[in-house]
């Protein structure tokens, strides 16, 4: 991670006293609560700790985009998923929900939350039309940004409070 700037990106605890200086608290609606798998053993597919900017990026350094170099070779991003037009890529274990999305080589979306809804699937795919929405909006107003951090609409605060405590 130090190849992209990135510092602060760790394999989580499975306690909640494990936790990080400035690591959320996650909360699960779940019977095995939010501290309840081992994610430390998780390190190759889920467990790790990141802020939205680390994970962004990140994004800008496998988005095959000329302004920034990729630290990953242009054959190696050619042969993966990460040669699509866009792509996204959802994550979730009890108390955690995560999402970020590339769109167009230009625009990138990292989505995180502290906690899990039961539809999930739902949430999903909400966000993917609100990341979908404000690229448009970036596209439209010839905005400058590249990769941006937002918060979610009103609405969409709403969509998640909605499934995460029902």
């Amino acid at each position: 991670m130090q190849k992209c700037g990135i510092t602060d990106m760790h394999i989580g605890g499975d306690q909640k006293e494990e936790r990080f200086s400035g690591e959320v608290t996650y909360y699960s609606i779940e019977r095995t609560g939010a501290y309840g798998m081992p994610v430390r053993r998780m390190d190759s597919h889920g467990g790790w700790i990141a802020s939205a900017n680390s994970l962004l990026k990140f994004l800008a350094k496998i988005d095959r985009n000329e302004g920034t170099p990729d630290f990953i070779s242009p054959e190696m991003l050619k042969d993966s998923y990460f040669n699509l037009y866009a792509w996204t890529h959802t994550g979730s274990l009890p108390g955690t929900t995560s999402i970020i999305s590339r769109i167009d080589d230009h625009y990138g979306f990292v989505v995180l939350a502290n906690t899990r809804p039961r539809n999930q699937d739902e949430l999903f795919k909400r966000l993917q039309d609100i990341i979908k929405e404000e690229a448009v909006s970036m596209a439209s107003n010839a905005t400058s940004l590249r990769f941006a951090s937002f918060l979610l609409p009103q609405g969409a605060q709403r969509f998640f409070a909605k499934y995460a405590i029902s």
